[in-house]
């Protein structure tokens, strides 16, 4: 978009999902990271607009898909989990009996699937990998968001909006913090999780050798709250 709101270009491009097994939805996150990097590039090109007049960049994504990567390398340890996944729903079941009422005084939400806690929970347990991460302080979280922050912005910041962090059962909306008790709910460390800031901030700066220039990251939105 241009100063005026113009539409001075748009590109975009269709990304895998998988069916691994009834319920399950999971995409590539190298994928969804390759295809940014090239839809990048693509819209720079059609536009015609010079990198160094650009003010800054806007990102929106599926919020409760879910991607757990190893600090270190940067390598993700399991697909993304999408919000549309429901491997965990009989572990949801069996935990709303002792934490429904926490959970919605605390998220406004229902014990359920569709957000990202249970995912965060299956990856632990059920990938070798990453339960020796966790166990040597090595293992991020991140709804797509932070993963494309961490890899597209210069010193890999670990950082998600506060409508994203909304989604994922572990966030005190009234507080705006991640939650103490939630986290014990779920048996999740805290070590995993991104700095919070808000929808309006200055995430980063994208690595110059992806566009030629320094460009900042300076919105992202989970892609209701964007739409609205």
């Amino acid at each position: 978009f241009d100063e005026h709101l113009r539409v001075r270009a748009k590109v975009y491009t269709k990304i895998k999902k998988v069916s691994p097994n009834k319920g399950w939805v999971e995409q590539d996150p190298q994928e969804i990271l390759h295809v940014s990097k090239q839809l990048l590039k693509q819209l720079i090109h059609d536009s015609g607009v010079r990198t160094q007049t650009i003010k800054g960049i806007g990102m929106t994504n599926q919020r409760e898909a879910t991607l757990l990567w190893d600090k270190t390398t940067g390598k993700p340890v399991y697909s993304v989990i999408g919000w549309e996944d429901t491997r965990t729903r009989a572990f949801c079941a069996s935990l709303r009996k002792t934490s429904q009422t926490i959970v919605r005084k605390l998220t406004g939400l229902s014990l359920d699937s569709y957000f990202s806690a249970s995912k965060i929970v299956w990856i632990v347990n059920h990938v070798p990998r990453a339960k020796k991460l966790l166990q040597q302080n090595r293992l991020a979280f991140g709804t797509l968001d932070s993963w494309l922050i961490w890899n597209l912005c210069e010193g890999h910041p670990h950082l998600t909006d506060e409508t994203n962090a909304s989604r994922t059962l572990l966030f005190d909306i009234q507080k705006k913090t991640w939650s103490d008790q939630l986290l014990t709910v779920f048996h999740i460390p805290a070590s995993l999780l991104p700095s919070v800031v808000s929808s309006r901030s200055r995430f980063g700066v994208l690595v110059k050798e992806l566009l030629g220039t320094t460009i900042p990251v300076l919105a992202v939105c989970g892609d209701q709250q964007a739409s609205t």
